[in-house]
This record gives structure tokens, sequence and C-alpha cells, in this order.
């Protein structure tokens, strides 16, 4: 890992930083597992100094860092990375952050940095696409009450179309992928804003990337999960 670091220094970048997401995974895992995941997460608190210029960031739910079947089974490390407050303030200094949920105003400044801080050739047209109008369809979408159905009107390829409940002509496009690389966002995005687009949708997009081919059983078991009075057809489209 050390001579991992040098390389990635000598190649003139800052740093390295290797994130382990959703960590509780390892709590449904059988316990000789599970106790050989957290001895390892305990090796990396104890040599955490030993390694500069690098960033391992553990990503969690309270479960895995305060249950006994997680992190508190190991009281050492435990006391070491434990979340605490003090009269309701938590420092961001400690080795665990709490991460507040997203509200609308959080959504929407994400929303704009990623729109300003994306790389494209063609950043203008990024810009006047996705525009700041972005604002109401986070404000206003709501999953229970909106109606969500195949696109009629880009030649049947994009995947999702929700229309706004209130009847103004507001369409919201919806492009489902298989994760296939760190470049593979782009390739979506350039479908949604530059093919699928009619001029009659609101300029803005949200694209989830799955790690499956399961599309279509996803997208049956979303249908299932919504509103009765939301209305949703799907297509046979062979191979996701």
């Amino acid at each position: 890992m050390r001579g991992i670091v040098e390389i990635v220094h000598a190649a003139d970048y800052r740093g390295l930083m290797i994130v382990i997401d959703e960590a509780e995974t390892i709590l449904r895992t059988r316990s000789d597992s599970r106790q050989k995941s957290l001895n390892g997460l305990r090796q990396l608190v104890d040599a955490a100094g030993d390694f500069p210029r690098l960033l391992r960031p553990v990503t969690g739910t309270p479960e895995f860092f305060d249950s006994r079947q997680g992190v508190a089974s190991l009281p050492p490390p435990h006391d070491r990375i434990k979340f605490t407050t003090h009269g309701g303030f938590a420092s961001q200094r400690q080795p665990q952050l709490q991460l507040e949920p997203f509200g609308r105003d959080r959504l929407i400044a994400v929303a704009t940095r990623l729109r300003d801080e994306y790389p494209s050739q063609h950043p203008q047209r990024h810009r006047a696409k996705i525009t700041d109008a972005l604002e109401a369809p986070l404000g206003e979408l709501r999953a229970a009450s909106i109606p969500a159905t195949a696109e009629e009107h880009t030649n049947g390829h994009v995947d999702l179309t929700v229309r706004h409940p209130n009847g103004r002509p507001l369409r919201y496009l919806g492009e489902c992928k298989i994760w296939d690389g760190v470049r593979y966002p782009e390739k979506g995005m350039g479908q949604l804003l530059e093919d699928y687009s009619t001029g009659r949708d609101r300029r803005g997009c949200c694209m989830e990337f799955m790690k499956t081919a399961d599309t279509a059983g996803k997208l049956r078991r979303l249908r299932a999960s919504r509103s009765t009075t939301s209305s949703w057809t799907t297509r046979n489209r062979g191979r996701p």
C-alpha cells in the first residue's frame, strides 16, 4: 500500500483516497467472517498514522458502529472512533462524522455544483440545458403522488417519463443504465440531453446506476412499492 501511495504521489497527485462504503453489510455475514472484517478494520484504525497521503473513509449505519455485532464488539477501536456530542454540538474534528439527511436546499446545492464541475467538452451546453430551473423539480417532485409512464414521443428509447400531477406540461425523463465504468454517466447524460429531449421536458435529469442487469425486476419492485394512484407501463426492451 505504501508503494501504491508513493506511485500516486510521484504522478503529481496529492494523495490517494480509498472509500469503504456500506460497511454495515458485514453484519449480515457469518460471525467468523464478521469478526475477520472487524479485525481488519481495527488494523486500519491502528495504522492510521503510518500512511501519509492516504485517506480511508469508512461509511456505515449507526448499527454498524454502535451495536454489539459491529464495531462496539471491539472496545479499543470503538472507544477511539465513537461518535460523541456535547450539548447537541458534534465536533467535525472527531474520527466519526454524522451525515445529515439531504433536504431540498442541500439537494439543489449539490445538483448545481455537479452541473458546474462535471467534465464536459461542451460545458455551456450543460449549463443551458441543466439550468437553475432544476430547483423546481426538486421542490415539487413527490414519489407518492406523481404517475410515471413509458415515454411516447422520444422514438421509444427513454426508459421512464414522470409527468407533473397538476396538469402543467412538465415532464421528467429518466434513463436506467448498467454501470460500466466511471465514464458511463456521461454517455447516459448525453442520451437524455441530446437525443431524447424533445423541448417539452423540464431541463434537468436524475440518473440511477445499477450494478446488476436486473433492471426490469427493479422496475417491477419499484412499481409495486408505489401508490396505487400512480400508473406505470413498461416495455420488453430485451437485454437492459
